[in-house]
């Protein structure tokens, strides 16, 4: 678009300010061109308009709010876009949405004392800057290009977060990026940095912005678009800042079983993925057991847990609970019957001060139809299973709480493997 602008002072060197000539070299490039020549491209509402003046020729700057990203960086919310006053004007109306391409131009240029750093978009009638009520064209062609590019990279898969944290009253609901595919299936993003300058660098590792798919029970919720935040904590590893929603709901079901080492979930975690496929080939829906199944649970359960400490008296006394003092959670079954199923000691009853230990955490076991049982981990909670890579089967994901360690991890392959996302506090 410098070319324009080198047009533009001919033109006023021939015309004269006031009739200044933009020509466009080539009117009909095609969407994927101006995809790749725009610095940003968005849908977004026109907030305000200003008029200022550079090289004798009127320009007008608005404000827009942005709504939806398909390119540049969509941490802003409000953007700066600029046209001039000539032929090559795209005219905005105040109250009115559009999607814009736009190219990053010095805000020094147009205002006086303006940032060096800081930049506008300039728009031009050269683009194929329209109407939302018109754009339905332009739009599909660039979900199109976004999805074609998706398919060269690898399928994320996240996490919708909406804590009550007590460390930050005002936290709002984020994204955390925690696996992406791999020839293997799956594997966790980088994370748990060694020192501070581990920490400075592992938020380069991240997309810098996802589209997301929200999943419940094999359902799409709605859509996500999130963007990277460049620095951070150790417990902010992996966060995305949500810029906008579409068609999306949170849900409350179940949330108070989700609890981190920051406070509880305002609702409930949710799985996402950048790809395409979320639905439940294997069906698994809450279920009942029967006796013999809670028989061969509890079995391998006493194994791992024999005893736990008792605190209730003078002195603390490490004792064999009863089968009555053992918590089930929900089972799942699959349509092959297949069971998931978790419980554990309820830390309430033995009055011992200090974290608990991992044998009052959940733990998880899946067991197959012919008996056969697999111990899963402690202190996780299920959050979904779908089918994100299109292999026939679906994946399990677990939310992780243990001590100054929070995490989610996933297992595939019909629970054969698995990987861990967690991170620290301190």
């Amino acid at each position: 678009m410098r070319w324009l602008k080198a047009l533009f002072l001919i033109s006023f060197i021939i015309f004269g300010a006031k009739e200044a000539i933009a020509w466009c070299p080539d009117y009909h490039q095609t969407i994927q061109s101006q995809f790749k020549e725009s610095t940003s491209i968005f849908i977004g509402k026109v907030m305000s308009e200003k008029t200022v003046e550079r090289d004798g020729i009127e320009n007008f700057i608005y404000r827009v709010e942005a709504s939806r990203y398909f390119k540049g960086d969509s941490s802003k919310k409000v953007i700066e876009v600029v046209t001039e006053n000539s032929s090559g004007r795209f005219p905005i109306e105040i109250g009115k949405t559009y999607v814009l391409f736009g190219q990053a131009v010095p805000k020094s240029e147009y205002i006086k004392n303006g940032s060096k750093t800081d930049n506008l978009l300039e728009i031009t009638n050269c683009d194929s800057n329209s109407k939302i009520e018109e754009a339905g064209p332009v739009i599909e062609e660039l979900k199109q290009i976004l999805t074609s590019a998706q398919q060269t990279q690898p399928t994320y898969i996240g996490i919708y977060e909406n804590l009550n944290d007590g460390w930050n009253k005002n936290r709002p609901a984020q994204v955390r990026v925690a696996f992406r595919s791999s020839d293997n299936g799956w594997v966790a993003m980088k994370h748990k940095p060694e020192n501070e300058d581990e920490l400075k660098s592992i938020f380069s590792v991240f997309p810098k912005a996802v589209s997301w798919i929200a999943i419940y029970d094999g359902k799409k919720l709605g859509e996500i678009y999130t963007s990277a935040i460049v620095t951070g904590n150790y417990s902010e590893v992996g966060i995305q800042n949500i810029v906008s929603l579409l068609l999306f709901k949170e849900i409350f079901l179940g949330a108070s079983g989700f609890v981190y080492w920051v406070g509880s979930a305002k609702a409930r975690p949710l799985l996402l993925s950048s790809g395409t496929h979320f639905d439940d080939p294997d069906s698994w829906k809450p279920t009942k057991v029967s006796e013999r199944e809670k028989n061969l649970i509890v079995t391998e359960f006493r194994k791992l847990v024999p005893t736990v400490l008792d605190c209730k008296g003078s002195e603390n006394v490490t004792k064999v609970y009863r089968d009555g003092e053992i918590k089930f959670e929900v089972p799942f079954r699959s349509k092959d019957g297949t069971v998931l199923i978790g419980l554990g000691l309820d830390s309430k009853k033995y009055y011992c001060d200090g974290p608990t230990g991992d044998e009052c955490g959940e733990r998880w076991f899946v067991l197959w139809k012919d008996g056969h049982l697999k111990y899963l981990g402690a202190n996780l909670h299920p959050i979904d299973a779908a089918d994100l890579n299109n292999d026939g089967k679906s994946e399990w994901l677990f939310q992780i709480n243990r001590y100054d360690n929070d995490g989610y991890e996933i297992f595939w392959n019909n629970f054969s493997k698995s990987d861990t996302f967690d991170w620290i506090y301190h």
